[in-house]
């Protein structure tokens, strides 16, 4: 296998179009309308890739000439369908089948996926093909990144998540695209370099710390391997000239050029320095990675065989945060991140321990364990070049699965995975090749549901961006309604109907899909009240001190709820515990809890005007979570529409 020899002119054969895999990788950029509320799973990629993957099929299907076989009995796919297997089961117990469908469904196409890739690989024009249309979506993804990073005069986190699971992939892909520019010469090797050196500076770019230490894991690992090589020590000027171009770029962008720029334009080397005294939130010191880990183990420890079901961790997380809480040992643990919504752990196995169990995990084991031992023996045969970097792009991208949350979580991250993969112990069969129609059928069957699938959440995702755009309340309802019917999982659509019913004063209804949308993942503060809003405004009390005592629960150490609870206690005559519930919010940050108690009793003129007076925090804006000042502004001007202000007229 080599990209040594120029493919020739491009003849129209149909089993090219595997070649167009890469594009998946584009997907994630296509602009979809969305509502100002996104959560739950992604389905633009997945449904590009169950598109692709019908195209194969077909054309594997009807392809006269037997060139490959298709054998999907073996280790690594027997160990990969336990995993699917194993995933769909626990729809059984887990509390969201709709995310049981998806994680299985992924999955199952990551198996169809990478046994037509491992299978076709042996073609050398498939895989040349696939390098170049690899290459140019690298090249239109990191001109992105790189232009707007340069351009923009502040980075938010939105950038860095856009491409952040970009600088991922890319971190796994460098190595390959550094052995390609070892074995090309003339414009294939500056191609090479070039596609190599943008996706470095997006792994710069993007900030993230994780896919830096991965990339540089995965290069470092690439470049001694081959060194081990006869052809390895014969290239080292060759291989230490890439790797000099790699540390220029790193010195001149992160140390050099932007020095002199806004402080609102971070470097990932800022990033790695970072103390707790210039940023709490976001010092290694007080990650809320750990956060996320006590939640998966407390999920382990709980259901420790069969774990809470297949991407159940983000619907289930509140639950397990409010056991972890209940122990006075972890009250720095769980202090904060109050507004967060936590979809995913940020560490791959620990997430699949928490969701699938020990058999999960084990099964997993078994998958990677076959993979690796499949490829040793492959490397004995052959120490291809492409295949160690095969091998350190893998190795960097199970790195980085321990602190990122995109991973096989993300389908245009789990795909080059697999490529790598079937890059790697892809070879020529021994036996006559035959074409396995069975396979075939149940993967058509696969891709088929998987468009049905995410084409439904597609829907729900628009309907749900026409409502909450909608000034018509009735057909907005009626919008977001359907939009909940064709997806159980879209939270945004209870949030958004709760919000609007909540303005219409229809309070009963509102607390209805304020509570839903807590129960499919949205269980923040501000949700919280939101939620005690309704209650109160449709005159449950009850109800409000029961969504009050377990908004607690789950945030013990939170200053809002807890001055919050302690005044429905108040009003509820219930003085003494009301007492004892503000004292813990004073002991926590008195500042704070004097303001929002002023602010929640007798409205924002007051808090601020004692602020002014040196009681409590000088700016409401300082106010933590402020998606909980909002919260209780609308309250607020529901109960006194004479506190709305309004700005006078020109």
């Amino acid at each position: 296998m080599t990209l040594d020899q120029p493919p020739g002119t491009f003849q129209k054969r149909a089993d090219l179009v595997i070649a167009l895999w890469p594009l998946i990788l584009l997907t994630p950029l296509i602009r979809f309308p969305a509502p100002s509320v996104l959560v739950g799973h992604p389905w633009k990629p997945e449904l590009f890739l169950s598109l692709f993957l019908i195209a194969v099929i077909a054309v594997l299907f009807f392809r006269k000439r037997r060139v490959y076989s298709f054998d999907p009995i073996g280790p690594v796919t027997i160990a990969m369908a336990a995993f699917v297997v194993w995933s769909g089961v626990s729809f059984l117990w887990a509390g969201s089948a709709n995310s049981v469908v998806h994680h299985t469904l992924l999955w199952a196409e990551y198996l169809i996926l990478f046994v037509i890739l491992s299978s076709n690989f042996v073609d050398r024009r498939t895989f040349t093909y696939s390098i170049y249309v690899l290459g140019a979506v690298a090249v239109i993804i990191s001109a992105n990144c790189i232009i707007e990073y340069l351009l923009r005069e502040s980075i938010d986190s939105e950038f860095g998540f856009r491409y952040g699971r970009f600088a991922e992939v890319w971190a796994a892909l460098i190595p390959l695209f550094t052995a390609i520019a070892m074995r090309s010469r003339g414009y294939r090797m500056a191609l090479s370099l070039l596609v190599t050196s943008m996706m470095w500076l997006t792994v710069l770019f993007s900030t993230s710390r994780t896919s830096l230490a991965a990339a540089t894991l995965g290069l470092a690992i690439f470049f001694v391997t081959f060194l081990l090589t006869k052809k390895g020590r014969t290239q080292f000027k060759k291989l230490a000239l890439i790797a000099g171009l790699l540390v220029i770029l790193a010195t001149l962008t992160q140390l050099t050029i932007f020095t002199s720029q806004s402080e609102e334009k971070p470097t990932v080397f800022g990033r790695i320095a970072i103390s707790t005294e210039v940023d709490a939130s976001n010092s290694l010191s007080r990650n809320i990675r750990f956060l996320f880990t006590a939640v998966s183990v407390e999920m382990l420890r709980q259901y420790p065989l069969h774990g809470i079901g297949a991407d159940n961790y983000g619907v289930e997380f509140n639950k397990y945060r409010a056991a972890i809480s209940a122990n006075p040992a972890n009250a720095e643990l769980v202090t904060g991140n109050e507004n967060a919504i936590p979809e995913r752990a940020h560490n791959e196995y620990l997430q699949i321990a928490a969701e699938l169990g020990i058999v999960g995990a084990i099964i997993f084991a078994a998958f990677l364990i076959a993979l690796f031992r499949l490829g040793v023996r492959v490397l004995r045969e052959s120490a291809n070049i492409y295949k160690l970097a095969a091998v350190a792009g893998m190795i960097a991208f199970l790195c980085s699965s321990v602190f990122s949350s995109f991973s096989f979580r993300l389908a245009q991250n789990g795909v080059v995975f697999f490529f790598l993969a079937a890059l790697l112990i892809g070879r020529r069969q021994t036996v006559k090749p035959q074409k396995n129609n069975a396979f075939l059928l149940i993967a058509l069957i696969v891709c088929v549901a998987m468009v049905a699938f995410s084409s439904l959440k597609a829907a729900s995702q628009y309907l749900t961006y026409r409502g909450e755009a909608g000034s018509n309340r009735a057909t907005s309802l009626d919008d977001l309604s359907t939009a909940e019917k064709l997806d159980r999982a879209n939270a945004a659509a209870n949030y958004i109907a709760a919000s609007k019913l909540l303005s219409s004063s229809e309070y009963g209804a509102a607390a209805v899909h304020f509570q839903a949308a807590i129960d499919k993942g949205v269980g923040t503060t501000a949700t919280y009240s939101y939620l005690i809003s309704a209650h109160s405004l449709s005159d449950n009390e009850r109800a409000a001190l029961d969504v009050a005592a377990d908004g607690v629960r789950v945030f013990p150490y939170s200053p809002f709820l807890l001055t919050r609870y302690s005044v429905l206690l108040d009003q509820a005559g219930m003085t003494q515990e009301a007492q004892v519930n503000f004292a813990r919010a004073k002991k926590i940050d008195a500042r704070q809890s004097e303001t929002w108690k002023i602010l929640i009793t007798d409205g924002s003129r007051k808090a601020a005007e004692a602020g002014r007076n040196g009681i409590g925090i000088r700016m409401l804006a300082n106010l933590y979570p402020q998606d909980g000042l909002y919260a209780m502004l609308t309250e607020r001007h529901i109960l006194f529409p004479e506190e709305r202000y309004t700005f006078p007229a020109p």
